[in-house]
């Protein structure tokens, strides 16, 4: 790692204001307080993580790709890379901004951009804090947080995550690999992302689809079957395209054997186990 100068610095790690200052800790002392502030408070939840990838980097020179946010600290380099996982691959271009401080802790801001196997760009920005193994040694072990950004429909989930690293960095060999991890609820929440939109259901609601879906809520709520022609009036009163009615009556509705509406996101006049009635009118049913 690139030695500073030594001075108090302020490192943002998300919303986190972390000051690195002047310790009357010893680097022994700092380094094991350090481990096992990690050990007590992460170690315990890692059964509760997912393997999301892992990551083989590798140094190739001053490479300068812009941080997410403001940039934190010195550019040192930056490369390429290699991206394995069991739901996404693909190759990875980086950068590294670099702080020194007491104690040869290194706190790192590393953006980069992964290219996946199926044509998707993912930007991404790595916080984390790095430390040799011991003494003078050219080994480093490395950890902290991943967070990514990216417009493609198929990873978009990965903008509301944060994936907790661990790894190490050979400086000999300029080679570091890492470990991604993410908590075990998101990758449950994309498999079944991933199931309805095999499945022709829609991924989000759009706002032409929930206000679309709001009035017919209120047209089912009435106790009636709504016919699919109005539910194309009430498309044209919204000033909506017909092809949203078209996607809504084919893809979310419940019908009758008439073609007719009697359910739609979760309301139905169809029996099912929970019901509830609203001014007398024949009950609706959640479904």
């Amino acid at each position: 790692m690139v030695s500073l100068p030594h001075h108090a610095a302020l490192v943002m790690l998300g919303d986190i204001r972390v000051a690195i200052s002047p310790s009357t800790h010893t680097y022994m002392e700092r380094k094991d307080m350090i481990m096992e502030t990690i050990q007590g408070n992460v170690e315990p939840f890692t059964n509760e993580l997912e393997l999301l990838f892992s990551l083989e980097l590798h140094y190739q020179g001053p490479i300068e790709l812009a941080p997410m946010g403001d940039k934190v600290g010195t550019l040192v380099g930056g490369g390429d890379g290699t991206l394995t996982g069991p739901r996404m691959r693909g190759t990875v271009r980086w950068s590294n901004y670099e702080t020194t401080g007491e104690d040869q802790v290194c706190a790192l801001q590393v953006p980069g951009v992964i290219q996946t196997h199926d044509g998707a760009l993912i930007q991404f920005e790595g916080r984390e804090f790095a430390m040799p193994l011991s003494d003078g040694s050219q080994q480093w072990r490395v950890a902290g947080v991943l967070r990514f950004k990216t417009d493609d429909s198929r990873y978009v989930w990965l903008n509301e995550a944060f994936a907790l690293t661990s790894g190490t960095f050979d400086y000999d060999a300029g080679l570091a690999r890492w470990t991604a991890f993410v908590p075990k609820e998101v990758l449950r929440l994309e498999q079944l992302a991933e199931g309805l939109r095999e499945a022709g259901i829609r991924q989000a609601f759009t706002p032409d689809i929930s206000r679309l879906t709001v009035r017919l809520w209120r047209e089912i709520a009435r106790g009636g079957p709504v016919s699919p022609q109005r539910v194309e009036q009430i498309a044209s009163a919204l000033d909506l395209p017909q092809q949203t009615a078209h996607e809504v009556l084919d893809k979310m509705c419940e019908r009758d054997q008439e073609g007719n509406v009697v359910g739609i996101a979760g309301l139905s006049q169809n029996q099912h186990p929970h019901r509830f009635t609203v001014n007398g009118i024949p009950p609706s049913f959640l479904s």
